[in-house]
């Protein structure tokens, strides 16, 4: 049945990002939470925004707002990176996908961390 599940998902991810203004995609477990009154998509932002920054002044190379990943703060786990979200130059970059299919059931997330920290 995973499988199935994760095919949907990502048709999905394709259906949503052809023609619409989505910037930021967030890799979450069916068992979360989001807190619609919490800060997270400003923090979200600020990050990203502070990553482009710091990327366009180390770097000869421009990249695109959104580049690399960002995490969400789990309350249960706060102090690992549980969640991650990635920019729209991610899924430009890699064909509308957001993780290769080998990890659709899991280590999606570690996938995101280890490719953006070899960036």
């Amino acid at each position: 049945i995973w499988p199935m599940a994760c095919v949907l998902a990502q048709r999905a991810l394709a259906f949503s990002t052809n023609g619409q203004h989505c910037d930021l995609f967030v890799l979450l477990g069916d068992d979360v939470t989001i807190n619609p009154g919490g800060t997270w998509l400003k923090a979200v932002r600020r990050q990203f925004d502070s990553t482009h920054k710091r990327l366009l002044q180390e770097d000869s190379v421009k990249v695109p707002w959104g580049f690399g990943v960002v995490a969400l703060r789990d309350e249960s786990f706060p102090g690992f990176p549980t969640f991650p979200v990635v920019g729209r130059s991610h899924l430009d970059i890699f064909g509308n996908e957001l993780v290769p299919e080998a990890f659709w059931n899991q280590d999606g997330d570690p996938y995101l961390w280890e490719l953006y920290r070899r960036c």
